[in-house]
């Protein structure tokens, strides 16, 4: 902040408003290259703080100079999906990857369970072997998300297909405690080995959050779920939210929409 707002830095506390907030807010988006708005934000959320840890902790009177609708909208909005072969050089790229470093984080099977279950990648790392549990009389393996470790703190429950949960199970070692994870890897190490996989199979733009949203339009696109049963699965609290991670692939909605299509010769 001091090598872009010197002079900025020269008025006092007192006095500091929120039309200087609002210059500094236009400085940072004119700069070359323009500023984020998520770190514009945070910038801007630093100097709210300090003027309520001042009032609250030294006895200050200070007029906090960050008013509602300082703070830029953020949009983190993404619709990146696996394309056309992309998911065949992903997972080939991790079997290299587990292959070459010996790695222990079983990164492909992580990357199919993502993409079928649409959980985030905390949540994946979270995961017990408490929270798998197979229904002796369906003989269908269930997925429980705790909700201590869901983002929404709220917890859910549903089923996993019957050849990945086969493959889920065989993980467990016989003197594998109930809390032990599943997949014996933290959220960093996950994603590492997901970059660095990612990197091989040289897929630009691709995070591991990529995969939630390409496994939410599949929960449309391949089961034909409602809106609100997909909400069972993926933990989005409002139908809004869902809709920011559903990105239908054009051709599905062709197919369903036969009526745009011109008469046949």
């Amino acid at each position: 902040m001091q090598a872009q707002h010197p002079d900025l830095l020269n008025i006092p506390a007192d006095s500091f408003c929120t039309s200087h907030i609002a210059e500094m807010v236009t400085r940072l988006r004119k700069a070359n290259p323009p500023v984020a708005a998520a770190t514009i934000k945070q910038n801007v959320g630093f100097i709210r703080t300090a003027y309520n840890l001042a009032n609250a902790r030294l006895g200050f009177n200070l007029d906090n100079p960050v008013k509602p609708g300082c703070l830029p909208k953020v949009n983190n909005a993404r619709d990146r999906r696996l394309f056309p072969n992309e998911e065949e050089k992903l997972l080939e790229a991790c079997a290299k990857y587990e292959t070459d470093t010996r790695c222990t984080t079983p990164i492909g099977l992580i990357v199919r369970f993502a993409l079928e279950t649409a959980m985030r990648q905390a949540e994946i790392a979270q995961l017990r072997w408490q929270d798998i549990y197979k229904d002796p009389q369906l003989g269908v393996t269930f997925v429980t998300v705790d909700r201590k470790f869901s983002k929404n703190n709220d917890a859910r429950k549903f089923p996993l297909s019957y050849n990945l949960a086969q493959e889920i199970t065989s993980l467990r070692s016989e003197n594998a405690e109930a809390s032990s994870r599943v997949f014996g890897s933290n959220a960093p190490q996950i994603r590492q080995a997901f970059e660095r996989s990612a990197a091989r199979a040289k897929l630009e733009g691709l995070r591991f959050h990529d995969l939630r949203h390409e496994a939410t339009s599949r929960l449309f696109e391949r089961h034909h779920l409602e809106p609100h049963e997909a909400q069972l699965i993926t933990g989005h609290r409002t139908i809004a939210m869902l809709n920011r991670y559903t990105h239908l692939n054009a051709q599905h909605l062709l197919g369903k929409m036969r009526n745009v299509l011109p008469p046949a010769s």
